[in-house]
């Protein structure tokens, strides 16, 4: 039976560094970003639990982001300046208008507001 790649035991990986400089990077080991610093994954996850600085040297602060997504500017439905009402007919008078706007080749609210106008 083959086993998949991730039962197989992991060769340490070499990365380059934008300054040029190569790092060996293990499975179950985090490297700092100068890369001249190398812990162990529970060492990390005690660092972060405990809130420590020492961890700075791991963690590129500048690309998080601070909480779950939010409102971004300008998304969502932009504003008409209409606002909705509710009113009561009778089945009758709601049959009329609807027949009326229909007619006209308008919605019910158009009908309305043209009718308000007069």
């Amino acid at each position: 039976m083959k086993s998949s790649a991730s039962f197989r035991s992991a060769a340490p990986v070499r990365k380059k560094l934008p300054d040029g400089t190569t790092i060996t990077l293990k499975r179950g080991f985090v490297s700092s970003l100068d890369g001249k610093q190398t812990i162990s994954l529970k060492e990390f996850d005690r660092l972060f639990d405990e809130g420590s600085d020492e961890i700075d040297a791991f963690i590129d602060w500048s690309n998080t982001k601070v909480g779950h997504g939010g409102r971004r500017p300008g998304a969502g439905r932009k504003p008409t300046g209409r606002r909705q009402y509710t009113i009561r007919l009778k089945p009758e008078a709601h049959a009329r208008l609807k027949s009326k706007a229909k007619a006209r080749h308008q919605t019910l609210a158009e009908l309305i507001e043209s009718m308000a106008e007069n």
